[in-house]
């Protein structure tokens, strides 16, 4: 009975989490183009990590009664052992939480293109506005190339009168 319960703690109650984990990786190694191969690198080896963990819980908990029967009951040494083991699923639980905020905030190359890379609002037509423009030049001082006589046409200009 007890080997039962702990396979189904042990293995069925950690498939919904490692499902996840293992879906994250595939959809993450799909993204190297959008999000950069630094962020990428980091969130599998975050991935990773956390599966590692979640495996090494599972095995930890499939083998606690056995080392229960093992350990003949002695609460030092169990504790010792309990301890360390928690201890090291801790570590790798946080370094695998570490790697995914740093692939999350890690910068891309000045170049990439994504989805979240600055740039203006509305490029306007080649050539506009021109390289001598400024943004905190007022509008009505820009002269149009196409129409340099009357100066700015567009209805978001201020027109002269």
């Amino acid at each position: 009975m007890f080997a039962g319960y702990y396979f189904i703690y042990g293995v069925v109650a950690h498939l919904p989490l490692l499902a996840v984990l293992v879906t994250g990786l595939v959809l993450v190694a799909r993204q190297r183009a959008r999000i950069g191969a630094r962020s990428v690198t980091l969130a599998q080896l975050g991935l990773g990590l956390l599966t590692l963990e979640l495996v090494a819980e599972a095995a930890w908990t499939m083998a606690l009664p056995q080392l229960y029967q093992v350990l003949d009951s002695a609460a030092t040494s169990f504790g010792v052992v309990s301890s360390a083991i928690g201890l090291i699923l801790s570590v790798l639980l946080a370094a695998g939480i570490g790697l995914l905020i740093a692939a999350v905030v890690a910068r891309t190359s000045p170049g990439s293109d994504f989805a979240g890379a600055p740039g203006p609002v509305y490029g306007g037509p080649p050539g506009y506005p021109p390289a001598s423009y400024s943004p905190g030049q007022p509008a009505d001082s820009y002269v149009r190339p196409d129409n340099p006589a009357t100066g700015p046409t567009d209805p978001g200009f201020n027109q002269p009168t």
